[in-house]
């Protein structure tokens, strides 16, 4: 009867769909895309136990410059932050080398060390997770690194000085607002 091979035919393929849905569901679980950044609590300010999962992922480029390691360091750092680099070592006619990488380890570049001062301020919004440190000495403002999650682990993605912050108020707004510039200009380069 061709009715009970269609009836059947139509079950087989709804089988076949649920089945591939289903193994997409888990496969997109399962993707490191798909996982939130564990250092957002809804309120725009990191975790607690965040600033030390930043701290590691400053360590780890550290260890990149140190051992002059490009493939590390690209591992640990953002594309944007890379290109940055390039940018202002073509400045100087440099280019971003194992050579280059130790030359900055060498020279105190030295993103971990920066989690041992005082947190003025952090900030997480989307991928994105920032903290604001305290330079030292008066009126030399503050450091403010910003890292973005990949969906496995922080990558570093910005390292500035921020000479006019100077107050917890004003540390706050700076990490916000750079962010904010972050999100939008990377949504804009799509």
């Amino acid at each position: 009867d061709n009715r009970e091979v269609c009836r059947m035919e139509r079950s087989s393929w709804t089988l076949i769909i649920l089945v591939a849905l289903g193994a997409a569901a888990i496969v997109l679980a399962w993707a490191p895309s798909a996982w939130p950044n564990p250092l957002a609590d809804g309120e725009g300010m990191i975790k607690n136990e965040g600033v030390p999962v930043l701290a590691d992922a400053a360590a780890a480029v550290d260890a990149a410059c140190r051992e002059g390691d490009g493939n590390a360091f690209a591992q640990a750092t953002t594309a944007s932050y890379r290109q940055n680099l390039e940018r202002r070592l073509g400045a100087v006619e440099a280019d971003l080398n194992g050579q280059t990488l130790q030359a900055m380890g060498r020279a105190g570049a030295d993103y971990s060390s920066w989690f041992e001062k005082p947190v003025l301020a952090t900030h997480v919004s989307g991928n994105s997770a920032g903290v604001v440190v305290k330079r030292d000495g008066r009126g030399t403002g503050a450091q403010v690194l910003v890292f973005t999650w990949n969906g496995g682990q922080f990558l570093l993605d910005d390292s500035r000085h921020a000479p006019r912050v100077e107050t917890k108020p004003a540390a706050k707004r700076f990490v916000a607002e750079l962010i904010r510039l972050r999100k939008a200009n990377a949504i804009g380069n799509r």
